[in-house]
């Protein structure tokens, strides 16, 4: 088994690559926190109707006002999807959490992190992403959780991400580990093999692990697709809706969780509630989670 292989191997894995994964020190968050004119975090932050965001961010998402009410809606329904997987997988036992693309925790990371904290002194999270400015943002709003550890890498290099986070002791794969990909996907070119890269996670975590992805299709934005696309990706990046069999080839191997891959326009298991972003829908994204064996 993979997963038996990073245990033996553990930080050894990591050796001569620490500079390609940073974790953030107080030194660095000022230079790398200012160091981007925009960050598409922080951008989705302000249409969160967060308070973490720069005016350059908000001069940016205010640039595109005709598609901001069609964004912010994708980003709350990501939100509320991301908090019921949670839910799920904590009922399943899980008490570790790998965040891909993790973005900025909203509401300065209480509203989001603080309920499941509050279940179990077990429960930790590892955010991934592979910029900087979010990462260093990121790490100052949630500076008092140790049980929270924000990395910078690329989502796509697996075995890098895997490794870093065995050589910190934030993951054990000798045990289930709750794979979150919300927003991330879409955001994936064709040369980083987005659609085999759910199953090279599951294959390294112990059985029993859970992955949560979401992902857009061409029908979303309608005829403002460009726009939406470039405020939900920022100014350096491209979007890569893709169909439905596409994301659906993205559980090869897994069992999906009932109701299986679903369009989000009506919310994934309802009965969970979930505060303000309760009424949000959207039309154009699916969602879906899957169980290793």
């Amino acid at each position: 088994m993979l997963w038996r292989l990073f245990v033996d191997l553990g930080g050894k894995l990591l050796a001569g690559r620490e500079e390609r994964f940073v974790a953030v020190r107080s030194s660095r968050v000022a230079r790398e926190f200012y160091s981007v004119p925009v960050c598409s975090a922080r951008v989705h932050d302000y249409l969160l109707r967060g308070s973490n965001s720069f005016s350059a961010d908000r001069r940016y998402a205010d640039s595109f006002a005709a598609v901001q009410p069609r964004v912010r809606r994708l980003l709350r329904t990501e939100r509320v999807f991301w908090t019921r997987a949670v839910c799920f997988m904590l009922d399943r036992g899980i008490r570790q959490f790998l965040d891909l693309g993790a973005g900025l925790p909203v509401h300065d990371g209480e509203n989001d992190l603080a309920p499941f904290h509050g279940q179990d002194d077990q429960v930790r999270f590892v955010h991934i992403d592979s910029d900087p400015a979010a990462v260093a943002h990121g790490s100052m709003l949630l500076s008092r959780r140790s049980d929270n550890l924000y990395l910078q890498a690329d989502a796509a290099d697996v075995a890098h991400v895997v490794s870093a986070c065995v050589q910190s002791g934030a993951i054990d794969v000798r045990r289930p580990v709750g794979i979150l990909a919300v927003g991330l996907l879409h955001l994936i070119p064709p040369r980083s093999r987005p659609k085999a890269l759910v199953s090279r996670y599951c294959s390294v975590f112990a059985p029993g692990s859970v992955a949560a992805i979401t992902h857009l299709t061409p029908r979303f934005g309608g005829e403002h697709r460009a726009e939406a696309a470039r405020l939900i990706a920022g100014p350096d990046r491209t979007l890569y809706p893709r169909s439905r069999a596409a994301v659906q080839r993205m559980f090869s191997g897994l069992k999906l969780v009932q109701p299986g891959l679903t369009l989000l326009s009506h919310l994934w298991r309802p009965g969970v509630p979930v505060s303000e972003f309760e009424g949000a829908q959207v039309e154009g994204l699916l969602g879906g989670l899957a169980v290793t064996n």
